[in-house]
């Protein structure tokens, strides 16, 4: 049997994560905010593309992993510009696209609520 060549494991550090998405997967692209002195630019480190089902249980260890810190080290505030926040232009007139930012707002606020009621 051929010997496994050493896996390297290189560190990266990532205080921003930009989502895209496909009907298949989410690609999660981590990298750093940073400022060069001409304002802020988003440089990525590494990406990661996953299917839906493996996205949506990482989201239940996410917040199981939230949950438990939280117990420990008391709750972590997000201030609110770092939120989605899904506004419509005034002039957008298609009720379909104002229906789905609204429903998307709710689903935000319901997620906040959902992690505001778990706390002890």
């Amino acid at each position: 049997m051929a010997e496994q060549p050493e896996v390297k494991h290189n560190d990266y550090y990532a205080n921003m994560v930009n989502f895209g998405t496909t009907m298949w997967d989410m690609m999660l692209r981590f990298g750093q905010v940073m400022d060069r002195g001409q304002g802020e630019s988003f440089e990525p480190r590494v990406s990661v593309t996953l299917p839906w089902l493996q996205i949506k249980a990482m989201s239940i260890y996410l917040q199981l992993n939230i949950f438990a810190y939280e117990q420990v080290h008391g709750r972590i505030n997000v201030p609110r510009h770092l939120l989605p926040s899904f506004t419509i232009d005034p002039e957008t007139t298609d009720p379909n696209v104002r229906e789905h930012a609204e429903i998307l707002q709710k689903k935000v606020e319901q997620i906040l609520a959902n992690m505001d009621s778990l706390a002890l």
